[in-house]
């Protein structure tokens, strides 16, 4: 039971991101450059959770860096199957810095999140 406690938030923030990409839409080349900020700001924020979240399953915070970024990769991969969507290599790029910068928190400040986020990663 603890090791699917442990998993289940990645699991969702996973399928969630996996129901979001699934979604046929527009390019984002073709929306314009708000939308195209709006996205990449979008990435960088689910990617930062989801690697908290690994973290939290793995507890082991260069793991939950590589889960995040293997798991960015087969999104886009995933996406060039996907009408009117494509794989993007500034998207991985994304998403690797935004598992990095929760890599960089977990390791350098730790001890000073809040402590009910510190409880809930290590649970």
């Amino acid at each position: 039971m603890l090791i699917i406690k442990r998993w289940l938030p990645a699991a969702i923030v996973s399928a969630l991101i996996f129901v979001f990409s699934s979604q046929s839409g527009a390019s984002v080349s073709k929306i314009g450059l708000v939308d195209e900020i709006a996205h990449r700001l979008a990435h960088l924020a689910i990617y930062f959770v989801l690697c908290f979240t690994f973290y939290r399953a793995t507890k082991n915070m260069f793991l939950a860096f590589l889960l995040t970024l293997l798991y960015g990769i087969s999104d886009e991969f995933h996406q060039s199957f996907v009408p009117t969507r494509s794989a993007n290599v500034v998207d991985i790029m994304v998403d690797g810095a935004a598992a990095a910068l929760a890599g960089l928190i977990l390791w350098k400040y730790f001890q000073n999140l809040p402590k009910k986020l510190k409880n809930w990663l290590l649970e």
